[in-house]
């Protein structure tokens, strides 16, 4: 990951540009993860959100669960 800093004179402004994004865990050991807990463990995840996306209180909660259900599956970064 490369970072690179561009700004004017003094403390006017100042970004910072991330370039090459969010490192993965290496592919082999999310396969190992996939076969060995991934598969359940998204079936749990998946079921749980579901439940709670069936309740209008808890449907947030329920969302954002589903949301990260590629995470839980394969240990994928955003």
């Amino acid at each position: 990951m490369t970072t690179m800093v561009s700004g004017m004179s003094g403390p006017i402004m100042v970004s910072n540009v991330n370039v090459g994004g969010v490192r993965q865990t290496n592919f082999l050991m999310r396969a190992l993860y996939f076969c060995a807990i991934g598969w359940w463990a998204g079936y749990f995840w998946a079921c749980i959100g579901y439940a709670l996306v069936c309740f209008i209180v808890t449907m947030p909660l329920g969302l954002m669960m589903l949301n990260r259900l590629p995470a839980v599956l394969t240990l994928s970064k955003n």
